[in-house]
């Protein structure tokens, strides 16, 4: 039961996020509605007005099935099954929350087309991408440097300071020095990554606004401020996420996982909220739409596919500010660019089915002990431990299982695997066994380790320790 809530606490959230971004991608912006560019007396049209409101309705029908698909997962008393389960609910959240936007997209390019069937594909940009020399060639601002790099080395702080607190305040429960380490650094790794961000929102062209280049200067200035406030609040809220973890690492146990969940829910509605704040500033002093008639001639909606990907081959930049939402995508035309981005989907593709392929395995495959050529062998799907019986100190068979808490490794319903901590005698222990199967065997070696065995078939202990004596 603990597994399951603490699983809707991490998972379910992806929900109201999805939700929230959908949602936020229906409002207007620079004069374009659902990826499409609003034509003249699109805003009174009823058609358009019976398109919002259909999208809604249909955002909220295909959100409280993806609720209902959720609590199916967590029918199943298959821990494997349930992960898998929601490994794949997270794809079609994201797919059926998308369904909406794609069909209010096609009803505005029909529209759009019946309306004003000259507004498409012509204009006096002639297909060309208009830039303003004059804008685009001006050194951009830049702000918040330090206060960036600062937020970087504050995210950086918990990875060095662990290495100080790990032994003086140390909960023998949880995860060992490195497996902390690693978490970590992977977070401090993922501050590093907004000065980058911020250094290639600064080399793309400045959208152009007006025909007057001071206007397009104004508005690239405007922007880089902008952006510099939010990857610097960004690199700050990582560097406390990274800190936040650190505390939930030097708690009992017992409160680990919901403080681990609370930062990190936190941490989401910190990061959504402050990109929200970003736009939103951008936007209002943009000015909504262009106020040149002839800079909205050429609206472009043929190089983007459901208004979300960007494929143009005569447009010589590599990533463009993004018409639904906010931050950059890439100009799928690009060779380099279509081939990162199918070959990032397809790694963690498969890293997302690889971990469902794991957690199915070490569930279902059943744990063997057994005493070979002289030795203590403990297997699951593959040899787990092998101790020769030369290195045994002592052994003792054991009824019940002691009380443990996982360090590290397996915790399923059918296994038992990995580093433990034996609350009773508060040592730690190596343990591979399947928890409904007893008795099982403690094995203690001549250097300090203890081994904590069984087998699935059951009986397999008491054999062992047969062979042993």
């Amino acid at each position: 039961m603990a597994v399951k809530v603490l699983m809707a606490v991490c998972m379910l959230p992806i929900l109201p996020i999805m939700y929230g971004v959908m949602w936020f991608s229906s409002r207007e912006k620079n004069g374009i509605l659902y990826g499409v560019t609003l034509w003249e007396g699109a805003r009174e049209d009823l058609q358009v007005q019976k398109i919002r409101k259909s999208y809604k309705r249909n955002l909220n029908f295909w959100a409280l099935i993806c609720l209902f698909l959720f609590l199916l997962t967590l029918l199943t008393d298959y821990e494997s099954i349930m992960i898998s389960g929601q490994v794949l609910w997270i794809f079609l959240t994201i797919i059926c929350l998308f369904l909406p936007f794609a069909w209010a997209h096609k009803q505005m390019m029909q529209q759009k087309r019946q309306s004003k069937p000259a507004c498409l594909g012509q204009g006096g940009t002639g297909g060309k991408v208009f830039v303003d020399v004059t804008a685009a060639a001006a050194k951009k601002p830049k702000f918040f440097r330090k206060g960036l790099y600062l937020g970087c080395i504050f995210g950086t702080m918990p990875a060095l300071a662990e290495l100080f607190l790990y032994h003086v305040w140390r909960h023998p429960q949880m995860p060992g020095l490195w497996e902390r380490e690693s978490v970590l650094l992977v977070l401090a790794a993922v501050v590093f990554l907004f000065p980058i961000l911020l250094s290639a929102m600064e080399k793309q062209r400045i959208p152009v606004v007006s025909f007057r280049s001071q206007d397009n200067l104004q508005l690239a200035r405007v922007r880089s401020y902008q952006w510099g406030k939010a990857c610097t609040a960004l690199a700050w809220a990582s560097g406390s996420l990274n800190w936040g973890m650190l505390l939930a690492f030097h708690l009992p146990l017992e409160g680990f996982p919901w403080v681990m969940a609370g930062v990190c829910g936190l941490f989401s509605l910190c990061s959504l909220a402050i990109l929200y704040a970003c736009s939103r500033r951008i936007e209002k002093i943009g000015g909504g739409s262009p106020a040149d008639p002839a800079l909205s001639a050429g609206d472009g909606d043929e190089h983007w596919i459901w208004g979300i990907f960007y494929y143009n081959g005569q447009d010589g930049r590599s990533m463009v500010e993004k018409r639904v939402g906010i931050g950059l995508t890439g100009n799928m035309a690009k060779p380099k660019v279509r081939y990162v981005t199918i070959l990032s989907m397809l790694l963690l593709s498969l890293y997302l089915l690889g971990v469902c392929a794991w957690c199915v395995m070490e569930e279902f495959t059943p744990v063997s002990l057994s005493y070979e050529d002289g030795a203590v062998v403990a297997s699951h799907w593959k040899e787990v431990y092998r101790i020769p019986e030369e290195d045994i100190q002592s052994v003792a068979l054991m009824e019940e299982e002691p009380d443990m808490k996982r360090r590290s490794g397996t915790q399923m319903r059918t296994v038992k695997k990995g580093n433990y901590y034996d609350r009773d005698s508060k040592k730690d222990l190596k343990a591979c066994l399947d928890p409904r199967r007893m008795p099982c065997l403690l094995v203690e070696a001549k250097d300090g380790t203890r081994y904590l065995l069984g087998g699935s078939k059951g009986g397999e202990a008491l054999a062992v320790y047969h062979e042993l004596e």
